[in-house]
């Protein structure tokens, strides 16, 4: 580890592959720490989803309006572009490790281990299996094989798994089964968002009117469903930019936009450059 102003740190920085970005989960960070009596970070904004495991000692989380005391055993989940800022006791520093991922599946993810942007915090949940995979991570990092991306990969949804287990034997009756439909809603939506859909259409499938699904869709993924279901096109669109040769209006109709026109609008107005000079940039 080396050493800087407040803590002692170990950091690793990944760019996703092919495979990686077409199953929707990738590593954009990795590192661990030992805090030093003023160790504070934030108040800060951060652009990717960033899971905290507490190893030992004691501090504070704090994500927009929600406070949490920390301690050995929690796991805290940094949401991007929301106000946060964590700090340790300064008599019983906090030693963490954090992985900081990102891709359309992390959301669901997320919420099948019980985070989301209301609730970012679980408490006591690590056990010796978590603690062994994320030292796995540590290991299998730098051996730059060929596979090496099928490594993490597999080890990240090892991780999920685990933590899944733990959520499932705390039983926390979360909003998932509060709201059943909600789910419905949202497979709904990545079954087929490429069909031309509308919220009106996932609403109707939830079996509630659209202005109740969308006010529960943005408290439950932290997104509307109008940018839930973009992103799932623009991330369709992306990846046949890059790995097929079908023309722009060919990609247009099968990621569910009516024409040319109203997908070079979308597609510009979230990358800021069209699909022809993002196809010609990204592609050799």
């Amino acid at each position: 580890m080396l050493e800087e102003s407040c803590e002692y740190a170990e950091r690793y920085f990944f760019t996703p592959t092919a495979l990686e970005k077409a199953g929707g989960l990738w590593l954009v960070r990795l590192g661990r720490n030992i805090a030093k009596p003023n160790y504070h970070i934030g108040p800060r904004y951060v652009p990717y989803y960033s899971l905290h495991f507490v190893i030992d000692g004691y501090g504070v989380f704090q994500q927009e309006d929600a406070t949490y005391d920390l301690a050995k055993g929690d796991v805290f989940c940094i949401f991007p572009k929301r106000k946060h800022q964590y700090f340790t006791d300064a008599n019983k520093p906090l030693r963490m490790i954090w992985v900081a991922l990102d891709g359309k599946q992390l959301i669901p993810l997320l919420n099948r281990i019980g985070l989301r942007p209301s609730s970012s915090f679980l408490p006591s949940v690590m056990n010796e299996e978590i603690v062994q995979l994320l030292e796995e991570l540590f290991r299998h990092n730098g051996q730059h094989d060929p596979y090496e991306d099928l490594g993490k990969l597999t080890m990240l949804y090892r991780l999920f798994q685990a933590l899944a287990a733990v959520h499932t034997d705390k039983d926390d009756g979360g909003e998932e089964e509060t709201f059943p439909w909600l789910k419905r809603g949202q497979q709904f939506l990545q079954m087929h968002f490429m069909e031309g859909i509308t919220i009106e259409e996932a609403a109707h499938n939830a079996g509630v009117n659209r202005t109740y699904f969308s006010k529960k869709f943005h408290e439950h993924y932290g997104m509307s469903p109008v940018k839930y279901l973009q992103s799932l096109r623009m991330n369709e669109a992306v990846r046949m930019l890059k790995e097929t040769e079908l023309k722009l209006t060919e990609i247009a109709l099968s990621v569910g936009f009516p024409d040319l026109y109203s997908f070079s609008k979308a597609f510009k107005k979230q990358y800021q450059v069209s699909p022809f000079l993002f196809r010609k940039q990204n592609v050799e």
